[in-house]
């Protein structure tokens, strides 16, 4: 693909040199094959030497057959996933969008691929896409119980402190335009749980239209919920609402 990218895709890694492997070589592929003008970045997130020395090897190893694939980006210390994206944000110079996209391949290839080609599409100009998980929407959702009611009870809160236009602000897919971004990125302080209605709220209030992707979505083994990051989200979600109604 000689076009230069309009996209650059994050993908932001903590502990994932296990899980990414069996989603980035089909990724860079069905990308690739769509002709789409996008760049992958990989950021770890603070995962620590050894972790980002496999990590880096996973991505050095694709690199040559794929030349959509971008050398590994890494932080020091852990910043929380929206400080990884953000970190991979940073990095995008000509690129009118930038998105990211979660390593667990949550979201597929194929998912992922028709998620940026509606973003790069010409009536989406200006406009930030967003994934969302919607049963009954003709997509296939898979999740587990607990998950389940824990999604749907953020979302409630979500819909209840925030009033955002998006059934789901949580799932890992997510494309911006750069201007936007980098207009409201001195404003943006959640880095963790709630950076992504933090910037959807922000979004929001900027001017950019957003759009809801309905996507097919398949949880993957390995989740990092416990019933203390029940209790971190809404502490989170108070907080940032009780922020954004002093500005």
């Amino acid at each position: 693909n000689s076009m230069p990218p309009r996209l650059l895709l994050v993908i932001p890694c903590f502990r994932e040199s296990g899980r990414l492997p069996g989603f980035l070589p089909g990724l860079c592929t069905a990308l690739e094959a769509s002709g789409l003008p996008v760049a992958v970045q990989v950021c770890d997130d603070g995962s620590g030497e050894e972790e980002q020395a496999r990590l880096r090897a996973v991505v050095d190893a694709l690199r040559p057959a794929h030349p959509v694939l971008r050398p590994l980006a890494t932080l020091p210390e852990n910043q929380g996933k929206g400080g990884a994206v953000y970190a991979g944000w940073a990095l995008a110079t000509t690129e009118e969008f930038i998105g990211f996209v979660d390593a667990d391949g949550a979201v597929s290839p194929a998912e992922t691929t028709r998620v940026a080609a509606i973003a790069l599409h010409p009536a989406q100009a200006g406009t930030a896409t967003v994934a969302v998980r919607v049963h009954g929407a003709g997509r296939t959702v898979e999740r587990t119980p607990i998950r389940l009611v824990t999604g749907l009870g953020f979302r409630w809160l979500v819909r209840l402190l925030f009033g955002l236009p998006v059934p789901d602000t949580q799932c890992g897919c997510k494309i911006v335009p750069t201007d936007a971004w980098r207009a409201l990125r001195p404003q943006l302080q959640e880095t963790r749980f709630c950076f992504d209605v933090e910037l959807l709220c922000h979004l929001l209030r900027h001017g950019t239209r957003l759009l809801a992707v309905p996507i097919d979505w398949t949880e993957s083994p390995g989740s990092r919920i416990r019933p203390a990051t029940v209790t971190e989200m809404l502490l989170s979600l108070l907080r940032l609402r009780r922020r954004l109604w002093e500005i």
